[in-house]
């Protein structure tokens, strides 16, 4: 929010999401409730990105323990992934 408002520090450099990740899986898997499996698929290739990584570990922290949350009592995956994927155009009234 910080950054948002133009009053926190932004570090903007190249990174590959998939080590973030990777680094990030230690502290993901003891983040999640004890019913919940993180099953990654991670790009072979790099999946360079320009970006706060700062800001973007807290994103998928906070993508991973809403997922957990959601889970509940039950027993679930959260399946992470990274990669690039092209489109060729939106078309909003397709469907």
């Amino acid at each position: 929010m910080l950054a948002y408002s133009g009053k926190g520090q932004s570090v903007i450099e190249l990174a590959n999401l998939s080590e973030i990740v990777q680094e990030m899986s230690h502290i993901l898997e003891v983040s999640i409730r004890k019913k919940a499996v993180l099953n990654y698929k991670l790009a072979e290739d790099p999946v360079i990105i320009m970006a706060d990584t700062t800001q973007i570990r807290q994103v998928i922290m906070n993508l991973i323990t809403n997922a957990s949350d959601a889970i509940g009592d039950a027993t679930g995956v959260i399946s992470i992934s990274t990669g690039f994927v092209q489109y060729d155009s939106f078309r909003p009234d397709e469907s």
